[in-house]
Order: structure tokens, then sequence, then C-alpha cells
């Protein structure tokens, strides 16, 4: 059997090392798209992760998040543990990236979307929330330890650090300009705000089918969707679709 994989990020890495480790034939067609700054792995995902790969020392030299200060309904921080890694996406597909897999230059058993477009169906969107991103400095040194949350009056903010003195924020339900005027946990710490992305579409979104068929009768193609299988939420700035999605 040989199965074709379609896209070119950490799914499609994963669905191939996989397959390959099962004794299948893969064959790779990439779908480019620029990779997010900042992914936060939690401990259960970095566990995940070095068991498929068989890599115990995956990430080990990474910056680590050690708790997680978090302001809900306007009441007082509340701080609690909290393990995770940060890496760059390109930083965990160099280090995911092993033998490529053969491109695809012919027919093939069965696909693995692991980027858009389907082949059939439609993705549904729950809700229009959008969020902006934006480089900023930390005051704080202990920021470079932990990841922040805060709840405010028009939306969310989401702080996590970036190394070197730097963080990434993530601002849910208007600009950060007005969301961090509101902020209390936040805005204190960070200075020199950059340029904010342009805004994207934060909501929960699900791909159905999540597989099928395609083709004519006489020649059937089987397909199944990484993107499929549960509810995504996408954040450029660091998915800060994070695996982990605070």
């Amino acid at each position: 059997m040989i199965v074709g994989i379609k896209g070119s990020g950490i799914a499609a890495t994963t669905c191939a090392h996989i397959l390959n480790e099962a004794g299948l034939r893969v064959a790779s067609e990439a779908a480019h798209r620029p990779p997010v700054p900042s992914i936060l792995l939690s401990d259960a995902a970095l566990a995940l992760v070095r068991s498929v790969f068989d890599r115990p020392d995956l990430f080990a030299d990474s910056p680590r998040i050690k708790r997680r200060v978090v302001a809900w309904g306007g009441g007082a921080p509340v701080m609690v543990p909290h393990g995770a890694a940060l890496a760059s996406e390109d930083e965990v597909q160099a280090v995911l990236a092993g033998g490529k897999p053969a491109p695809r230059d012919g027919a093939v058993d069965f696909t693995i979307h692991a980027a858009p477009p389907m082949p059939c169906g439609e993705m549904h969107v729950f809700g229009d929330r959008r969020a902006v991103a934006a480089k900023v400095a930390l005051r704080d040194p202990a920021c470079n330890e932990e990841g922040r949350v805060e709840a405010v009056a028009s939306g969310w903010l989401f702080l996590v650090p970036a190394g070197a003195g730097q963080g990434w924020l993530l601002g849910v339900g208007g600009s950060l300009d007005d969301l961090l005027a509101q902020s209390r946990l936040i805005a204190p710490v960070v200075d020199a705000v950059g340029a904010a992305s342009t805004p994207f579409l934060a909501a929960p979104r699900l791909h159905m089918p999540c597989a099928g068929r395609t083709g004519s009768p006489a020649a059937r193609r089987r397909w199944a969707s990484t993107r499929s299988a549960g509810m995504e939420r996408r954040s450029r700035c660091a998915r800060l679709s994070l695996p982990q999605r605070w």
C-alpha cells in the first residue's frame, strides 16, 4: 500500500513517521504556509511526541514555562504550577523531520490531508472570534518562565515568553491597545508593543466529513483529514495552536 500525505506541517511529519515505522510506503505532496513563530508544548503533549518518535530527549534544552498566572472576572490573579516547553514551528520541524517521504509522482491507495484544501465537504466555523498578535518586550524577568492569561471587559489577553526578554502577546476581542488599556495583570509587565498582525480567525472549526472516497466509481481513492478529528483552534501567533491552546 502507498499512502499519500498532503501537507508540510507537524501533523504531516508525524503521520509520515508513524506510517514508515509500520512498514508502509509514504508519498508526500508539500503544502507550504508561513510557520507559526511559537508553539507551547505542554508536558503531556511533549511526552506524547517523545513517545511517538522514541526520542526521550526531545526539547530537553528548550525554554520552559513553570507556572501560569490567571486573572478572571475582575478577581485577584491566581498562580498555578504549569509545565511546558517553548519552540518555534521551524525548530519543531527540524527536530522531528527524519528521512523525508518520497515525492508524490503517481497513484496512491489512500491520502491523508494535513493541509487544505480538502477533497470534499466543508469547514464549519463556530463563531466569528478574531485575534491579533504582536511581539512585546517583557519588563519583569519572572515573565520569562510563566504564561499569563487575563480576561478584560471586551475580551482576553494571552502572554507567553519568546526568549531574551521578549514575549508574544495575543489579544482576542479587540485591538491590543484597547485590551491593554483595560488590563491589570499583563499591561504592567509588557513594553514596546510591536506591530500587530492582521486579525485572524480564532473561533473553533470542524471540517466535515473527516474521511471518504473521491474519484470515479472505477478509480475511487480513500482519504482522511488530520484537521477533522476534533475542534481546531489555530492562532498564527503561537497556536499561542500552541498544541496546547490555553
